[in-house]
């Protein structure tokens, strides 16, 4: 476009812009937009299931999910990827026990012996700690400030694209009810998934 007249009365070339970029670099505007964060490689304490023993002991990777505004408490189970999710009533430590001890309870219905919690730094998780070791044996391993357990945040997202995508197939419009007021109803709206 520029080397053929394109624009009229414009003095610089293509050759002008291709010295340009080499003298000053890329667009730093351009590079800042399409730059994901990059995270630190995950801690490999866990070695490849090779028996039966070594499955039994699982480690728990919890965190707070919300779907249309409703808070889940969700669990994927490593080396076995198994997921647990239980509705919360709220965000509590005595909501988010009394769900954690329903997934340990059927966790050792099953032969599965958890030993380790990874969590996001929040209150209601590290508010557990002395409870959960005394009570179950289970060490909670919270990792840093800013920084979140990768897959429970990738099974976090996977679930999420998986609703919004049935909600979206629905030939009706769905209401759902606001959980802090239950006068409002609110539509479909996919910010809320």
């Amino acid at each position: 476009m520029l080397n053929s007249s394109g624009i009229i009365n414009c003095d610089i070339t293509s050759s002008d812009l291709l010295r340009a970029e080499e003298i000053y670099g890329p667009s730093v505007a351009s590079l800042k937009g399409k730059t994901v964060k990059n995270f630190a490689l995950p801690n490999k304490d866990e070695g490849p299931v090779r028996g039966l023993q070594e499955a039994d002991y699982q480690t728990m990777n919890v965190d707070i999910m919300y779907v249309m505004g409703i808070p889940f408490l969700l669990n994927i189970l490593t080396p076995l990827r198994m997921m647990f999710a239980a509705k919360l009533k709220s965000k509590t430590t005595q909501s988010i026990f009394a769900a954690l001890t329903g997934q340990i309870s059927d966790l050792s219905a099953r032969g599965f012996k958890p030993l380790k919690l990874r969590c996001d730094p929040e209150a209601g998780f590290t508010a557990l700690k002395d409870t959960l070791s005394q009570e179950y044996g289970v060490t909670v391993d919270a990792v840093g400030v800013g920084e979140h357990v990768r897959i429970i945040q990738r099974g976090i997202r996977i679930i999420k694209e998986r609703v919004r995508a049935i909600v979206n197939t629905f030939p009706f419009k769905l209401c759902i009810v606001n959980t802090k007021n239950e006068d409002d109803q609110v539509g479909r709206d996919k910010d809320m998934i």
